[in-house]
């Protein structure tokens, strides 16, 4: 059985399919190719397979990306709790809290990264009300411990929590990959 010039146009197209009696249909019309010069149905599989495989290099630069991005958050997130912990030993020796106020952050943090959702929003309502304590209550106490660069720094990593958790694109497309990787 020759091959026509019909049947490698079609052998390309999206719409193809094939049928043992008949040989190589359209899928649309259900017949035999029967255009002269180019079907008006015709999509070519392999620009739709170049398109996926692209999209997938974006994402997976995304997800790599928002990987970085996690990961240098948390590790400066970490460190600045535990610069907390350090200062609340030495001015008050009023450290145990603090610590583990850090150990459960870091716990967090990693379960965050394995793609844990309920962790990512147990995490955030634990943002809300570290700034809603940091963030008014310090406000409205008056207290002559209140540092305002403290403050600022603190209430700053609290909402780029949020925004990273929630907003950034880059994590979102690999925090969404940390999910299926991790229901395998």
């Amino acid at each position: 059985m020759a091959i026509s010039e019909h049947d490698i146009i079609c052998l390309s197209c999206k719409y193809r399919k094939f049928d043992l009696d008949e040989g190589l249909l359209c899928y649309i019309t259900n017949d035999k190719s029967d255009f002269e010069t180019s079907c008006i149905n015709f999509i070519d599989e392999t620009e739709i397979r170049k398109t996926e495989n692209s999209r997938i290099v974006i994402n997976q630069q995304k997800s790599e990306k928002g990987r970085k991005k996690f990961i240098i958050y948390s590790g400066i997130y970490i460190f600045i709790n535990l610069l907390v912990v350090l200062i609340s030993f030495f001015n008050s020796g009023n450290y145990f809290i603090h610590l583990l106020d850090l150990l459960l952050n870091i716990l967090f943090l990693y379960y965050i990264h394995n793609g844990k959702n309920w962790v990512r929003i147990l995490f955030t309502i634990f943002i809300i009300f570290n700034l809603i304590q940091f963030g008014i209550v310090d406000l409205i106490v008056e207290d002559n411990d209140f540092n305002v660069i403290g403050f600022i720094i603190l209430n700053s990593s609290f909402v780029y929590q949020i925004y990273l958790l929630f907003i950034d694109s880059d994590f979102k497309v690999f925090f969404k990959q940390q999910r299926i990787l991790n229901q395998r």
